[in-house]
């Protein structure tokens, strides 16, 4: 682990205290979620949350909160809100990628079934709505409408280009903004807007997220690649495997378009890959250089973070936020 890792602990345990107690405040309401009717519906749409999770888009808004000296624990239903849409987001996914494993545990269209787990996603979105519309400030749930908005047109450009070897980094990081950044920028945001800071703090929270976000899914891409199970909840290839470009295959056609038909015969073999033309095709990426201009673009989104994070109020908080941009491009799992 490099000195930037090493020092960039953030998103690992142990919290601070303060933001352990923020955290668990926010458990505590995603444990308080109820169904009137169905038990089963209830049951599957906690499935995600009871497998745990940093809930770091949840640990962004208590940071960047107690950054702009407040307490965000009086708000913890509403900071637990952008959980509710990723746990959501999660279900849906799972379903359209056929997954069979979500941290460490069945996926829930496997634990239940295709229809149940879909349902349950939109339950997640509902209470997520709910909580925003009984107390929360409108500009808040105007935020939120967009990050959901930009959530959908990111899957569907996605989808667009699978088993496309030619969708390049534009596209990729288009698709990175809009399923992954969007939630990120709206969870520093929203720090803002709880707190009633003025607007430039408000925007700079907003490039904060969104350029983490940004660093975070880049991270995210090359442990696809180069992650272990164990570490990441879920087996590794999974984009290859559903026929989708993640950023070290984009880098690495862009350097070297002949990978273009190695990609291509991945997919047209199916399941008869096999591991060995997946490695190959990996130590291909290495080798042209894929991986370390992944991991470049990571740590530049990381910078930009930082630097729009400089204009909050001096801090340890603010120290936080920067150290947690900088482990979201490092992180290992």
């Amino acid at each position: 682990m490099n000195a930037v890792a090493a020092a960039a602990r953030p998103l690992a345990a142990p919290l601070p205290p303060e933001l352990q107690a923020d955290r668990d405040a926010v458990e505590a309401t995603l444990r308080d979620l109820r169904t009137e009717h169905s038990l089963r519906l209830g049951a599957a749409a906690r499935h995600l949350l009871e497998a745990g999770g940093k809930r770091l888009r949840a640990l962004l808004t208590c940071a960047a909160a107690r950054a702009l000296g407040r307490d965000p624990r009086p708000h913890a239903a509403l900071v637990a809100v952008v959980e509710l849409v990723h746990a959501g987001s999660l279900l849906h996914d799972d379903v359209l990628d056929a997954a069979a494993v979500r941290r460490g545990r069945p996926a829930a269209h496997a634990a239940y079934d295709a229809h149940t787990a879909i349902l349950a996603g939109d339950l997640l979105f509902s209470w997520a709505f709910d909580r925003l519309a009984r107390s929360g400030p409108r500009e808040l749930q105007v935020a939120l409408g967009e990050a959901v908005r930009a959530l959908c047109e990111g899957e569907v450009l996605e989808r667009e280009r699978r088993r496309d070897p030619t969708a390049d980094v534009a596209h990729v990081r288009l698709v990175h903004q809009l399923k992954t950044a969007a939630l990120f920028g709206y969870a520093a945001e929203a720090a803002a807007l709880l707190a009633a800071a003025p607007p430039a703090a408000r925007h700079a929270l907003r490039r904060y997220g969104l350029a983490l976000g940004q660093a975070f899914q880049a991270a995210d891409d090359l442990l696809d690649w180069e992650g272990h199970p164990e570490s990441l909840g879920k087996p590794s290839g999974q984009d290859l495997a559903e026929g989708l470009v993640n950023l070290p295959l984009a880098l690495g056609a862009e350097r070297d378009p002949a990978l273009r038909d190695a990609v291509r015969a991945c997919w047209d073999a199916g399941p008869d890959a096999g591991p060995a033309r997946r490695r190959a095709l990996r130590d291909a990426l290495r080798r042209a250089g894929a991986f370390d201009a992944a991991r470049d673009l990571a740590r530049q989104d990381a910078r930009r973070a930082v630097d729009a994070a400089a204009a909050l109020p001096p801090g340890p908080w603010r120290d936080w936020l920067e150290l947690a941009a900088a482990a979201a491009a490092e992180r290992d799992g």
